[in-house]
């Protein structure tokens, strides 16, 4: 971040200029106590640096300084957004993990109410009883 004078010596600008500028929206600024504080790829947007012969053709290039602020200012911004994105994967993943283990806990007590578990003599030895009388009286006579 550039004060305000240092802004205006990096673009050959007066301070009144940029402050200008600044009161009208055109440029970004954030106010520290009675000071501007500027970022420089803002400053470079809005105040393109030109040499004087791009000046009388009517040409503009970027500085390199200008790319490489621009550059390292977009970096920047790509690391936080990966971080940003990182971090919301994690929280994915756990949130994936939280549910697995509730489908796993809601199967296991699906199976358990479908099982039976009633007291007392089976169905199967109940029907064998019913269809099968003779083993019913050999029970009885022994």
């Amino acid at each position: 971040m550039w004060t305000l004078s240092q802004a205006a010596k990096n673009v050959n600008a007066s301070k009144s200029t940029i402050q200008r500028a600044i009161k009208s929206g055109r440029l970004s600024a954030v106010k520290s106590g009675n000071s501007y504080e500027i970022e420089p790829s803002e400053l470079f947007r809005v105040f393109p640096k030109e040499t004087s012969h791009q000046r009388s053709v009517g040409q503009t290039e970027t500085r390199p300084d200008y790319d490489a602020v621009v550059l390292k200012s977009e970096l920047a911004a790509s690391k936080e957004i990966n971080a940003m994105l990182e971090c919301q994967i994690d929280d994915l993943k756990h949130q994936r993990d939280e549910w697995k283990e509730q489908a796993k806990q809601q199967g296991q007590t699906t199976q358990r109410l479908l099982e039976d578990h009633r007291a007392g003599p089976s169905l199967k030895s109940f029907f064998q009883s019913l269809f099968n009388p003779l083993n019913t009286r050999k029970r009885q006579t022994d």
